[in-house]
């Protein structure tokens, strides 16, 4: 009879042992939680995360005070507070901003990183825009951007928001001819003042500082520029100059027209 009596006392104080288990782990959990929220309050809110080192690298054309100004980066925030990739994607809302990245560097450190566009030449679209190596129309053109670029004309403005895959094609092939036409040597000769998209989509050029007229038609335009820069260079051997040159032949593409001044 004891032993029976003594085994329902342990059957009785197992569930209190249990509960008793429970509780403290409970408890445990509890101040746990209550700890990390102390820290978190403190972290954000102590004087010891207040911003008071930003580090701008790699901008050459926007200053620091607009970089800083559009990512909302200001001395004093809290570093905990900043939400890099949102301030990241707001830097890259200004116009001259191909990338930029920012990171948080405890415990009173940011660092962004900047890559800027490279304005390779101007589209004439009603207004003056700078277009990108990668054929973006990223900025109308202000008093302090660049003018001293090829002037791409011929692009109509309403077919251009209407069809951006024909836009950036075109674009695309206008700055390969901008490439090809430094690769041939002729820069050096004539400087390639403007690229103008005709009807067909092809390509004509006007060269030099008396605008020489050089119709191109389509493309591949190397070995048509190799032939121009051995046209030009004849005819100023003999003391001449065209007035246009036309190497758009489709069926004799060898064929060169050349009209004289």
């Amino acid at each position: 009879m004891g032993d029976a009596v003594r085994a329902f006392g342990r059957r009785l104080r197992r569930p209190a042992w249990i509960v008793l288990q429970l509780a403290v782990v409970g408890a445990t959990l509890t101040g746990a939680v209550a700890l990390g929220r102390l820290a978190v309050e403190h972290a954000t809110t102590s004087p010891a995360f207040a911003l008071d080192d930003i580090q701008v690298r790699g901008n050459h054309r926007v200053s620091r005070e607009a970089i800083l100004e559009a990512g909302g980066l200001l001395p004093g925030t809290n570093v905990f507070a900043i939400e890099t990739t949102d301030a990241a994607a707001r830097i890259r809302g200004l116009p001259w901003i191909a990338h930029a990245e920012v990171t948080r560097r405890l415990p009173r450190s940011v660092s962004v990183e900047i890559r800027e566009r490279r304005a390779i030449a101007l589209a004439a679209m009603g207004a003056l825009y700078l277009v990108a190596e990668d054929a973006t129309v990223f900025k109308r053109v202000g008093s302090q951007d660049p003018i001293d670029l090829p002037v791409i004309t011929g692009i109509d403005r309403a077919r251009y928001l209407r069809d951006r895959t024909w836009a950036t094609a075109t674009l695309l092939e206008a700055i390969a001819l901008l490439h090809d036409y430094d690769a041939a040597g002729l820069g050096e000769r004539d400087a390639l003042q403007e690229i103008h998209v005709e009807r067909d989509d092809g390509l004509s050029v006007f060269v030099g500082d008396d605008a020489v007229y050089v119709r191109l038609g389509h493309g591949p335009y190397r070995p048509k520029l190799t032939r121009l820069g051995s046209v030009l260079a004849d005819l100023a051997r003999r003391g001449a100059r065209p007035a246009y040159v036309y190497l758009d032949g489709r069926a004799r593409p060898e064929r060169v027209v050349v009209k004289l001044r």
